[in-house]
Formats: structure tokens, C-alpha cells, sequence
């Protein structure tokens, strides 16, 4: 049984449609990531889910039940905002227990319910704390924990890092992993940064005015988009895309043409439309100053360290971000010798259907 689906689902705002013909089903137990840009829809879905919104027609099932029709309170879901909505004059250990204090349970209960998410979440020391003696980090911990005690069938994560600096949303990406582990719980998440779905998810969802473009596993939606609009929103830096000058299918494969250079190619995995345009990953570049195929010129650098960041103009005035391991030694004015290696060839149609998935 599906933990969670979701039947041909639309929501209308009067004439604006924010979700179209939505299919979805959860397993129990996974990590679900929903991304996509602002305005895509995946608030709305995930507030439909709460039993926040009503939908506009379609269905949707907890542990096959159906509950479009239930309240909030009904549906056995426990949802973390991006907010932590706590409250002020309580104590941690207060605000954790306080929706099973409203439910009426014993205060016996509460107690081993609150001592036990405090000590999964490695803030048993700060029961006693009220929230303005808190980190931003340790805050949200407690608006996660008010959720664990309701040990519900789903939680739900809408945005919950957003408010916390660069540090702190890493060090909480690897706590929600933990703890996702920990507890095997179902998890539906929101998230515009893609990294966090990179890290967290079983499978994502990327969300485009308001349709899911594709679902998959990370590294499957990666290596393999659907089309161009997966392809640029997975992957940072971001993939760039060249319009071909030309192409020949060969008898074991594919040569595409692109700004003054040639790309020999594996046979397409599916027969498409006119290949139209390629998508270069950053990391599809490789220094070869033997037999260079590009010749970029370089206006940008970025020494990361352990990788070097080149923003680069072609011959022809398309731009390229390059990223090469190690410490490269380049300066701004300099062309940068190098031949391009598609790991994971992205060639798409005309209607921007990758013909390599």
C-alpha cells in the first residue's frame, strides 16, 4: 500500500491554475523532494496534502483512504513550516508537548514523548529554554520535534531552512538525513534549493507552472532529464545549452556540431525530434592543450580550492562555464584550451525533449 497518492489532482485560484493534472505516489518510508522555481506549485501541492487548500477536483489518499474531504486535524500528517511558530513564553519542552497537551494526553505521555524527539534531535539539554535562548538551528529542532511527538503517518517540510544562514542549512541538511533514517518515517519536502533535494531525496519531484516535469532519483534526474527544463534547473553550476550546426546520425551513433567544433556521440536511447541543441554540464570540459577543440576566452574566474570556476566567451559570442578540477592557472583575457567530454549526453529537439533519456 502506497503511503501516499495523489488522483489526477487541479487547483484552481479563479482563473489561475496553479496545479494541472497531478500524479503522484509515495512509498512508505521515502524521502520525497519537491522543487521547481517560484510560483511552480510546490506549496500548493504540499498545502492540499495539509488539508490547508481544498482542491478543485481530483483525489487524494493516505495509506489508501481517501481524504480530500478531511480537515487538517483528520488527516494524520504533522507539517514543519519555514516559520517555526513558537511560542514565546514556553519552554522548549512545552512547545513540543503543547499539541499533545491541546489532544488531552497524559502528562506522563507527553513527558517520554518530548524527552524522546529531544533526544533524537540533541536538544534534551535545552528543555528548559524558552525560544529567544535558542539558534536559529536549534529552533527549527524544535518546531521538528512538536512534529515527531504526533508520530504521524506523513511530515511534511515546507521550506524549513530557508531562514537559517549558509552554515546552519548544511548542518541541519545532515541532521533531517539522520533523522529521516532514524525514524523511517515518510517525508514529503519543499525546497527551491536544489542541493538539499541533491542531498535528501529518495526521489524528486520537479514542479514547472504547475505540472511535474519528471520524478526520479537524483542522480537519475542529473544524468538523464527529460528535457531542457530538468536539465538547467538540476545542476550547479547550471548546464548551458548551444544550438547545433549541424548533425549526422552514423550506424553506431550520433556527430553533432556547435560552435566551430564536433562532438562524436552514442546512438540516441529513444528516436526524437530534429536534434536542435546540446546541454554541456560545466564539468563536460577537460584541458587538452595538445588537440584542443574550443578555445574560449576567459572574463570570469573563481579559485574554489579543490576546483576552478571559468565564465568563458566562444569565438562565435555564446558564453560557457567551465569547471575544472584542482587549482587552474588562468587569468582573465586568457584562451583556455580545451575538448569537451559529454559523460552523460543531453541533446534535445526541437520541442526541448531530451532524446538521450
Amino acid at each position: 500500500m502506497t503511503a501516499f497518492e495523489a488522483i489526477s489532482l487541479d487547483k484552481h485560484y479563479g482563473d489561475f491554475h496553479a496545479l494541472r493534472d497531478i500524479n503522484l505516489s509515495v512509498e512508505p518510508g521515502e524521502f520525497i523532494v519537491l522543487v521547481g522555481p517560484s510560483g511552480c506549485g510546490k506549496s500548493t501541492l504540499m498545502r492540499t496534502i495539509a488539508g490547508l487548500e481544498k482542491v478543485t477536483s481530483g483525489d487524494l489518499k493516505i495509506d489508501g483512504r481517501s481524504v480530500t474531504g478531511l480537515l487538517p486535524k483528520e488527516r494524520d500528517v504533522a507539517m514543519v513550516f519555514q516559520s517555526y511558530a513558537l511560542y514565546p513564553h514556553m519552554t522548549v519542552a512545552e512547545n513540543i508537548g503543547f499539541g499533545m497537551k491541546i489532544a488531552k494526553r497524559p502528562k506522563d505521555e507527553i513527558r517520554e514523548k518530548v524527552l524522546a524527539a529531544a533526544k533524537v534531535l540533541k536538544i534534551d539539554d535545552y528543555l528548559s529554554r524558552r525560544p529567544k535562548a535558542l539558534s536559529g538551528g536549534q529552533r527549527q529542532r524544535v518546531a521538528i520535534g512538536r512534529a515527531i511527538v504526533r508520530d504521524p503517518k506523513i511530515f511534511l517540510f515546507d521550506e524549513p531552512l530557508s531562514n537559517l544562514d549558509a552554515a546552519l542549512r548544511v548542518e541541519m541538511r545532515v541532521e533531517l538525513a539522520r533523522l529521516h533514517n532514524q525514524l523511517d518515517a515518510t517525508m514529503i519536502y519543499v525546497t527551491h534549493d536544489q542541493v538539499e533535494a541533491m542531498t535528501l531525496a529518495d526521489r524528486i519531484v520537479v514542479m514547472n507552472a504547475g505540472v511535474i516535469e519528471q520524478v526520479g532519483s537524483p542522480l537519475d534526474l542529473f544524468n538523464h532529464p527529460r528535457n531542457k527544463f530538468v536539465a538547467g534547473f538540476l545542476g550547479q553550476p547550471p548546464a548551458i545549452f548551444m544550438r547545433l550546426d549541424g548533425h549526422e546520425r552514423t550506424g553506431d551513433g550520433l556527430t553533432v556540431q556547435f560552435s566551430g567544433t564536433s562532438v562524436d556521440l552514442p546512438a540516441p536511447s529513444r528516436q526524437g525530434g530534429m536534434p536542435f541543441e546540446i546541454g554541456l554540464r560545466p564539468d563536460f570540459f577537460e584541458l587538452d592543450s595538445q588537440s584542443p577543440s574550443l578555445s574560449p576566452t576567459v572574463e570570469v574566474i573563481e579559485q574554489l580550492g579543490d576546483t576552478t570556476l571559468l565564465y568563458t566567451r566562444l569565438p562565435d559570442g555564446q558564453q560557457a562555464t567551465v569547471q575544472l578540477a584542482g587549482q587552474v592557472k588562468a587569468k582573465v583575457g586568457d584562451q583556455v584550451p580545451l575538448r569537451v567530454n559529454c559523460k552523460s549526453p543531453m541533446i534535445f529537439d526541437d520541442g526541448g525533449e531530451n532524446i538521450y533519456r
